[in-house]
């Protein structure tokens, strides 16, 4: 390669895919390092397979096709630059970000496990007879648990606090700080039905109202959660891609939503000794239970790909094309 490769203004039409041309995260280099190639005497400059069938497209001209499956070559350019995730604006700490993301998600799963798997079990003690004979392995409650859990997820909160996720970084501090609150309340609402049980509560008449105090918290941990992931996500093409990805924690909130409704309606149907009701409260609590964690489950997938994409962010277009031999 002779430099640097860039492209004349009226040349990038091939460059038209999902999104903008895809500005160098580097340094301007200065302009006589960096030729002026046209569109028909570029070649691919490095290794790069066709998205088609796997061909090694290197050395073959932009303008040309895959000698294996006739596919254009510059379509598997656009795929591998990807120039919508590199029209964004740049990331301070990419790796700190997707290293945080996932490791706030996979606590937000093992957290809300801890807290709604012991009482979704409930309906389970109609159909089965060993119920009564399962044990917690640990000697603290879940609930507790849980709250441990809530104080380890701060720690990739402040990975996500410690650098700006975007620049300008104002709206990012925003959202990290909503996620920090409702954490911080989430972890004080888990353990206060264990605290009040430690002082001789244990009506669910009563324990049921301090229980929910967890709901609004999370909710407010999700919301912050969801603008960091609103931000950071679109750097992955596999998350843009998925199907209801962006919209996944909407979906959780309003699981959290229904589950604290079937929790105070179990309770009251306990209390007023209404079987249909409490039945009906503790049946529905384990179904949304479960597509929670679900959701939950996908969250993590969906911040994987993130993280993914963070690590090893998709080429430069000057990474990939350079000017033909002779020069």
């Amino acid at each position: 390669m002779c430099g640097r490769v860039e492209f004349r203004p009226d040349e990038q039409r091939w460059f038209a895919g999902p999104g903008p041309a895809a500005p160098s995260r580097s340094p301007e280099a200065p302009r006589g390092d960096r030729p002026i190639v046209s569109e028909r005497s570029a070649i691919i400059a490095a290794e790069l397979h066709c998205r088609g069938c796997g061909y090694d497209l290197k050395a073959l001209p932009l303008v040309g096709r895959c000698p294996e499956c006739g596919l254009a070559v510059v379509e598997t350019v656009t795929q591998a630059v990807d120039p919508e995730a590199s029209a964004l604006p740049r990331l301070r700490d990419p790796e700190g970000t997707g290293d945080g993301l996932l490791g706030l998600s996979i606590a937000y799963l093992l957290g809300a496990g801890l807290v709604i798997v012991p009482p979704a079990l409930g309906p389970l003690a109609l159909i089965t007879t060993s119920a009564s004979d399962m044990t917690w392995p640990l000697p603290l409650p879940p609930r507790a648990v849980a709250a441990l859990v809530g104080i380890a997820a701060l720690w990739w909160l402040w990975l996500l606090a410690r650098a700006p996720a975007e620049e300008p970084a104002r709206e990012a501090h925003r959202y990290v700080r909503r996620a920090v609150h409702g954490q911080l309340a989430w972890i004080v609402a888990v353990v206060l039905p264990v605290l009040a049980q430690g002082v001789g509560v244990t009506e669910r008449v009563f324990l049921s109202p301090i229980e929910l105090v967890a709901a609004p918290a999370a909710i407010l941990a999700l919301k912050g959660f969801s603008g960091v992931l609103g931000i950071v996500g679109l750097r992955s093409r596999a998350y843009r891609n998925a199907r209801g990805g962006r919209q996944s924690i909407d979906l959780l909130i309003w699981a959290i939503v229904i589950m604290a409704a079937c929790n105070l309606a179990n309770a009251i149907g306990e209390w007023r000794r209404i079987g249909l009701v409490e039945h009906l409260g503790s049946t529905l609590y384990a179904a949304v239970s479960l597509l929670l964690l679900v959701g939950l489950t996908y969250l993590v997938v969906n911040c994987w790909w993130i993280r993914t994409s963070l690590r090893k962010p998709p080429p430069r277009l000057d990474e990939l094309i350079g000017p033909a031999p002779s020069c």
